[in-house]
């Protein structure tokens, strides 16, 4: 059952995207719509019907320290409804057992301690494994930034294409652009939209964040992962990655619940 802070957060999220957001202001596929859900928090009832919150769309990227290069942890994505934009992404990461030397040997940019990562949303998964990590995240295997909508950053899956060579003004997504207008942000540019992970005196990061414009839960494929780059200066090598795999809500492929 989901905690009753976030049950208001839904419930506050539909109210916000009713007063602020129109299908005048993005493509098809990207506004926030939940019809039929109903959000209780403590006896009061937002919306109509009735709704069975452990049926929420979910999915969670796993990192296995055997094969993330030491990261441990977790990111979920929590949707707000079957068809909502909306979404609770919480990240709980452990870098503790990360070996800095590997990361240096890796990429000879990083020569201090890597303190932050930026993390995106990749369109590529061939492995075996839920998790991987250094050239088992390039750029080959997994692909670029999930950008349906062509956003166009440097590291969009459409980069170098005609449409993204003539995009004007240049690329820049961060969370106060994108406060301001969605569309600033490649959909999967989560660094870009909520800044970087940065880790605490224990190496950890325990962080929540909620997308009023988050990809559809029809968005999802396989084959998305979340990629851990180290910041290095201006150089953020691709240290860890982890597929998504949905943990609650209606499966298309099965045509049941998964719980």
């Amino acid at each position: 059952m989901l905690s009753s802070k976030i049950l208001t957060v839904f419930a506050l999220a539909t109210l916000a995207a009713a007063d602020d957001y129109t299908t005048d202001d993005y493509d098809q596929g990207s506004t926030y719509t939940d019809e039929g859900s109903s959000y209780t928090d403590e006896g009061t009832s937002y919306g109509s019907g009735s709704f069975d919150y452990s049926a929420l769309p979910a999915y969670t990227y796993t990192f296995d320290p055997e094969y993330s290069a030491g990261v441990s942890g977790t990111i979920n994505v929590q949707y707000g409804g079957p068809f909502s934009t909306f979404a609770v992404i919480s990240a709980d990461l452990d870098f503790g057992d990360v070996d800095q030397s590997e990361i240096m040997a890796f990429d000879g940019n990083c020569t201090e301690e890597v303190t932050e990562y930026k993390w995106h949303i990749h369109v590529k998964w061939p492995h075996d494994y839920n998790s991987e990590s250094f050239e088992q995240c390039g750029l080959a295997i997994t692909g670029n930034h999930y950008d349906p909508l062509k956003a166009c950053g440097p590291n969009s899956e459409f980069v170098g294409t005609e449409e993204c060579l003539l995009k004007k003004p240049e690329y820049n997504c961060n969370p106060d652009e994108y406060a301001r207008d969605p569309l600033v942000c490649e959909k999967g540019d989560l660094a870009g939209k909520f800044g970087d992970f940065k880790l605490d005196d224990s190496k950890k990061v325990s962080e929540e964040y909620f997308d009023l414009n988050y990809p559809l839960p029809e968005e999802n494929t396989p084959e998305w992962n979340m990629i851990l780059h180290a910041v290095c200066g201006k150089v953020t090598p691709r240290i860890a990655c982890a597929v998504g795999k949905q943990t609650s809500g209606w499966s298309s492929l099965s045509g049941s619940y998964y719980k």
